[in-house]
This record gives C-alpha cells, structure tokens and sequence, in this order.
C-alpha cells in the first residue's frame, strides 16, 4: 500500500484583534516556529480534539445528530473549509456504522444497497431523500439551499471508496 497523499496547501485567512495577533507571534517566535506554522499546528490540534464518533443528546424529532456531523455543520455554517460538502464527505464515510434505531442489520444491508445506487448514480436528490429517511435530524442542520453541496460530498466520499470501506 502506498503512502496517504496530503492535499495541496491552501491559504487560509482569519481576522483577530492586534493584541491576540502579537500573543500569537510572541509565542510562536518563542518556540522557534513561524506564526502561520504556529496557528495551523493550534488549530489542527483542536479539529483532531473534536469527537468523532460519540453521538449528540437526539434531536428534537427523536433521530440522534453525531458529534462529528454537528461539529461539521458548525463549521460550514460559519463558512468553513468545503462547507457542508465536507459534513456530507463525513457522514457518507461513516454511515456504514450508523444504523438508526428501529431499523434492524437486515434492513440496514437494503438501505445501504439502495445508498450506494444513488451514489454511483450521482443521483443529487436521491441522495439528499436517502439521508433524508434515515438520517432527518442531521439533514435538518444542512440549510435547504446547501443540500445539494452537502450531496455532492456523500458523492466524493462514494468516489473516493470512503463510503463502503473497511
């Protein structure tokens, strides 16, 4: 097996009042590190830090919300890297091991089959009805408008062989 390809570098901007900015170039310059190098170390610290597997209190419909799709969500909502392309990227790649209650593992296995049709199809808005069925309160944190972006993520992570994946 090969080595995990890293994604190119992207530039990233963010606005801090000047007194935070000096801490954080003080800090960075005492440990010998660059402030952007500094910053991205913090910041990738703290992604890795968010829960990913440990599900939310349920929604107010009843249907559980994953910790990692909420935190995604709340990313995309303030305007975060991919948007809610990369909330759908995650929940298709873990919706393997997500099975909703009451469905039981034979009728999970169905669902699955119709889910990897719709995503081999690149089918937008059956994709957006299969989460939709069996994921209502995750699909309720993606605005109406970004569904289709939140779809074409569970497409990338089909294409990407995430979605069926060991």
């Amino acid at each position: 097996m090969g080595e995990k390809k890293r994604n190119p570098k992207k530039i990233m901007s963010i606005r801090i009042d000047a007194d935070d900015k000096e801490s954080i170039e003080g800090a960075a310059r005492a440990l010998g590190m660059t402030t952007s190098g500094f910053v991205a170390s913090a910041a990738i610290d703290a992604a890795e830090r968010v829960d990913q597997t440990t599900p939310m209190p349920p929604h107010e419909d009843g249907d559980d919300v994953p910790g990692f799709f909420r935190a995604a969500c709340a990313v995309a909502a303030r305007g975060g890297h991919q948007g809610y392309a990369r909330a759908g990227f995650e929940l298709a790649s873990k919706v393997r091991w997500l099975i909703p209650d009451p469905v039981t593992d034979e009728d999970w296995d169905l669902a699955l089959f119709d889910l990897r049709s719709l995503l081999a199809e690149k089918d937008i808005w059956g994709v957006i009805g299969w989460f939709r069925r069996y994921f209502a309160g995750c699909l309720q944190l993606v605005p109406q408008r970004r569904r289709t972006q939140f779809a074409y993520g569970a497409i990338a992570a089909f294409e990407r062989g995430q979605v069926f994946s060991a």
